[in-house]
């Protein structure tokens, strides 16, 4: 033992020494086979591991980590924490496993029906429920049988579809490892690790890698032979971040500029959970309130809230308009800023009902009337209302132009920069499934978006319709969403009554994996004056694409089978809409998709039984 320790030369690396050989012996008193199982993770075990074993003694460390365990293990011996190429295998087991109960299920009737098709539901449940994962089927009391039918065969499909195993079985995996990662300790700012665990955003990182990868490999041909990089598509699109914060931008600007001629007042509201949701306080200890909720269930609560809300302003005739943003504390528990603008004499019946229902529940809490909601009347002298909101915009895409992340800052750091805590946020988001920003009241940005489409390819298309479709047109061309509002009908204006909309197609030919109709966004539907119902369609996706490998473009010339695609949808929509589109939404029509989807559903079923 002397000679060993005469290699450390300093008292700093002898203490480094003994530090680490105690621990060694308290992780030696665990039960190791768990860290081996949840290898991914268990570093992060082993140090909460010895760090309650010096609070609290070995029993209790123990009966922690048992219960850590079983957290982490489904299906009797799998984990959570596995690799994203074990849970692929995984999959591909379920869902012939699945295929197989199926079978079982339905040798034993002699005739399909609702009720035959719920109990094979039922049983494939039964079996999924021990994986984390489950599909019930959406219906409702206005669906006809066949609808019911083929709700019921949707979720069939789906059960028995190894990529559908996949994605649960990976959205399920990256919840439960970060809601156990956030219940150590792993997600706060005293450890610097603000939004989300560093196993979490390091996970991230990999798929997003192995998106950019692949995205790089692929390649779009039209029916012209016309090729365009799928990695050029989606830096051009709202995917790319600094996009999407220009464009959030421009709308809250012109929002702003909207309530400005309209006399409105400008509102900046903070809503927060409850204490029971946060696992740590601000300064990075243990809340004795947790309940144990995690960031899911926190933003499920924000919704029901607000949609409480903004069920109450409805009923008083109170109309809104503006944005809303959510973004996560430093433990990743969800807060909402929303910056809104009402009419002058509403301005304080909107703020009190936003009190009451924000105090709903969870009233008895010390500090909830202060804590809970917050709401800031815009001066114009003091800024703008673009100014309050660009930094929560900002810090929760790409963190330009912001500096540093000081939410992030703690006792003895000074904070993460903006960059590096946007991508913390984003990851959060990403693995949490919560919803960044939302636009409140006033009109589609879809028809904002296909209108600077159309016009990018052919600025005189809208030179022979009615003035106002001009000025829709022109206002989307040159990035005015002010103007572009008050031409669409106004902030509050019905969606009934917007001259233009978005018009969805529904594909009878063409179905997903689980035997659903495709519904497109074709173009969009402009109204005639004084007619309810008719008006004209303006196709703004017209070329028909098919994604190929970087490698098959060089020597790859006009596809037939792109072009018949191509001939074929013009056929479809010709007969469509070459008659109004009262008719396409008609019963009888209507009738016939339905029944058309659910031969084509019962058709692959019985190909699954076979």
């Amino acid at each position: 033992m002397a000679r060993r320790n005469a290699q450390y030369k300093t008292s700093k690396q002898r203490l480094a020494y003994e530090k680490r050989t105690a621990e060694r012996r308290v992780l030696a008193r665990a039960d190791s086979a768990i860290f081996v199982r949840h290898s991914g993770v268990d570093g992060f075990l082993k140090r909460e591991y010895i760090r309650r074993h010096r609070k609290v003694g070995t029993l209790a460390a123990n009966e922690w980590l048992a219960g850590i365990n079983e957290r982490l293990t489904f299906g009797g011996c799998f984990s959570w924490a596995s690799r994203i190429e074990e849970f692929a295998e995984l999959a591909e087991m379920r869902a012939v496993q699945s295929e197989r109960i199926f079978k079982q299920v339905m040798l034993k009737v002699t005739y399909w029906n609702d009720w035959t098709l719920g109990r094979a539901i039922k049983a494939l449940n039964n079996y999924a429920a021990d994986f984390g994962v489950s599909c019930e089927p959406n219906i409702k009391l206005n669906m006809s049988p066949i609808e019911c039918v083929c709700e019921y065969i949707t979720c069939i499909k789906r059960l028995c579809n190894i990529f559908w195993w996949r994605r649960q079985l990976l959205t399920t995996s990256a919840r439960k490892v970060e809601g156990v990662l956030r219940d150590i300790g792993a997600v706060r700012v005293k450890g610097q690790n603000a939004y989300v665990s560093n196993y979490s955003l390091a996970l991230c990182g990999v798929r997003n890698r192995r998106n950019v990868e692949m995205l790089s490999s692929l390649t779009m041909v039209n029916q012209w032979g016309e090729f365009t990089e799928m990695a050029d598509l989606v830096k051009a699109s709202n995917a790319n971040p600094e996009n999407r914060r220009n464009e959030l931008m421009v709308r809250i600007r012109g929002y702003e500029e909207v309530a400005k001629g309209l006399g409105c007042i400008g509102l900046f509201f903070t809503l927060t959970t409850p204490s029971a949701y946060h696992a740590f306080n601000g300064s990075g200890k243990a809340n004795p309130n947790y309940e144990g909720f995690d960031p899911r269930a926190g933003a499920e609560w924000l919704n029901k809230i607000w949609a409480r809300i903004r069920a109450a302003w409805a009923k008083e005739k109170i109309k809104p308009f503006g944005f809303r943003v959510a973004e996560p504390h430093h433990d990743g528990t969800p807060h909402y800023h929303a910056i809104l603008f009402f009419n002058t004499a509403d301005a304080e019946e909107a703020k009190r009902i936003f009190k009451e229902k924000a105090l709903d529940e969870f009233s008895h809490e010390e500090g909830a009337e202060k804590a809970r909601w917050d709401c800031i009347s815009i001066d114009p002298q003091k800024g703008s209302a673009a100014g309050y909101i660009a930094k929560y915009v900002a810090k929760n895409i790409d963190g330009a132009h912001v500096g540093w992340d000081r939410d992030t800052a703690g006792a003895d750091f000074t904070g993460l920069t903006a960059e590096d805590g946007a991508k913390r946020v984003r990851a959060w988001a990403s693995v949490w499934g919560i919803r960044q920003f939302q636009q409140i009241g006033s009109v589609s940005v879809t028809v904002w978006r296909e209108f600077r489409r159309k016009m990018s390819a052919d600025k005189e298309a809208f030179n022979q319709c009615a003035e106002n479709i001009q000025a829709i047109a022109e206002a989307a061309d040159a990035g005015d969403w002010c103007a572009f509002v008050e031409a669409m009908g106004g902030p509050t204006a019905a969606r009934k009554d917007r001259p233009v909309q978005p018009l969805y197609h529904e594909t009878e030919t063409k179905k997903n994996d689980y035997n659903e109709p495709v519904k497109r966004l074709i173009g969009l539907w402009v109204k005639i004056a004084a007619r309810a119902i008719g008006g004209f369609y303006v196709a703004t996706r017209e070329n028909v694409w098919q994604v190929i490998n970087a490698s098959q473009k060089n020597g790859f010339e006009k596809a037939d089978s792109i072009i018949q695609q191509c001939a074929a949808r013009k056929r479809e929509l010709n007969r469509v809409f070459g008659f109004g589109k009262g008719d396409y939404f008609s019963e009888e029509k209507r009738g016939k998709r339905l029944a058309s989807v659910f031969d084509c559903a019962q058709r692959n079923l019985l190909d699954l039984c076979q």
